[in-house]
């Protein structure tokens, strides 16, 4: 009865542990689809934009968490010699649209630029990774065919009010709303536009990259209350689970030590965890055993508390409240006596008996049968034959 106690406790535990959401932590690099040819402005007085050239990125497996990092590359296999022409914009797919470049060297709102090459490659990125000014590297260029190949913060649009150099501006805070799968994955565009007419150029590779937070490392865990039954003092009870599920999304394994867990309170030496280390990896479960010895009869309580691996795992600790009883044990029971009157009456207990096994339900099985005390109706007795005898109510078919 007891080792089937336990089997029916650890099936209910299965039905508790719930799945923790978690994301992989990663930087991913998306490369471009339709590079090609720069369209020319239409018009030698500025600005004048031509059409766009729209360099796509089809952005998957990203995850629900806030990017940390963003990143464009683009490499201009075919120079454009008057880089003040030229405005390039990354829009999400949302709609976002952001400036990486534009218009460099002009300050008004006619002013054709910086004359300075675009060729070769150029990676834009946040303030925060580099102060470089792709403004300040134009000025310094030497004029003409001179070329600024780098890494660049990201600048806003020359023309009117603008100031040479501009305050770089803040690329990863413009997308800083993104933070669900859906809104990241997707089509992100790299907008590249010409405004005067006489020069062209063209780019012949580009990536976008996108980098995540790093998940939180976590686990559940299931029951937070373990009962004991009544058992003799100074014997061991049967040891139960406490379990914890790891995610998949876990990057490493979760563990607890041999000596993770301390007992404390009022009765904290009648109960053990049993010593054995536990390495949970993702995607799995693994066990923390604890066992039930009363030093001596009387009601039993203390408090597990189990500390996790790595530290920053969440939660740090697992705390399970623990109560059972020391005792005389159970005598056997008489499951022929069904209502525990002393008496095994064929017409009363062996009927009842008969019918159940006839596969007639509880509540019909017991028509006019007179149960007598303790147990004088048949809710009683069906519960004493669970608890007791081992009885599993039929289905209904």
């Amino acid at each position: 009865m007891f080792i089937a106690t336990y089997k029916a406790r650890w099936r209910a535990l299965a039905t508790m542990i719930s799945v923790l959401a978690g994301a992989a932590c990663s930087a991913a690099t998306f490369s471009a689809n339709n590079v090609g040819a720069i369209p020319d402005g239409t018009s030698s007085t500025c600005p004048a934009p031509g059409a766009p050239l729209n360099i796509t990125f089809t952005a998957t497996g990203l995850t629900s968490t806030a990017l940390t990092d963003i990143r464009v590359s683009m490499t201009f296999g075919t120079a454009h010699p008057w880089g003040g022409d030229l405005t390039a914009t990354l829009v999400s797919p949302t709609g976002i649209s952001f400036p990486l470049f534009g218009r460099i060297g002009a300050v008004s709102v006619s002013a054709v630029g910086s004359s300075a090459d675009l060729s070769g490659n150029y990676v834009f990125v946040d303030p925060a990774i580099t102060s470089n000014n792709i403004w300040t590297a134009a000025t310094n260029a030497p004029n003409p065919g001179s070329t600024m190949e780098g890494t660049y913060a990201t600048t806003p649009v020359g023309g009117a009010g603008a100031v040479n150099p501009p305050t770089p501006t803040g690329f990863l805070a413009a997308y800083s709303t993104l933070t669900t799968a859906g809104v990241l994955n997707g089509t992100w565009t790299l907008q590249v536009i010409d405004n005067c007419a006489n020069d062209t150029g063209a780019i012949s590779a580009a990536s976008l990259t996108l980098e995540q937070a790093a998940p939180v490392l976590q686990y559940s865990s299931a029951p937070s209350f373990i009962h004991f039954p009544t058992i003799p003092a100074n014997t061991p009870s049967y040891a139960y689970p406490v379990v914890v599920f790891a995610p998949a999304t876990n990057a490493q394994n979760v563990g607890f030590a041999a000596n993770a867990c301390v007992m404390t309170g009022a009765n904290a030496a009648d109960f053990m965890r049993l010593p054995d280390a536990v390495s949970v990896a993702p995607g799995s479960t693994g066990q923390l055993l604890v066992q039930f010895r009363p030093s001596s009869n009387g009601y039993k309580t203390a408090t597990m508390t189990c500390t996790a691996q790595p530290s920053g795992v969440t939660p740090a600790q697992i705390i399970v409240q623990l109560d059972g009883a020391g005792g005389d044990a159970l005598p056997p029971p008489n499951c022929y006596d069904v209502d525990g009157d002393g008496v095994m009456n064929p017409l009363v207990d062996g009927l009842f008996i008969t019918r159940l096994q006839l596969g007639l339900p509880p509540g019909v099985a017991a028509n006019n049968i007179a149960f007598q005390s303790p147990r004088n109706i048949a809710k009683k007795v069906v519960g004493f034959m669970l608890e007791r005898c081992g009885y599993v109510v039929p289905s209904t078919p």
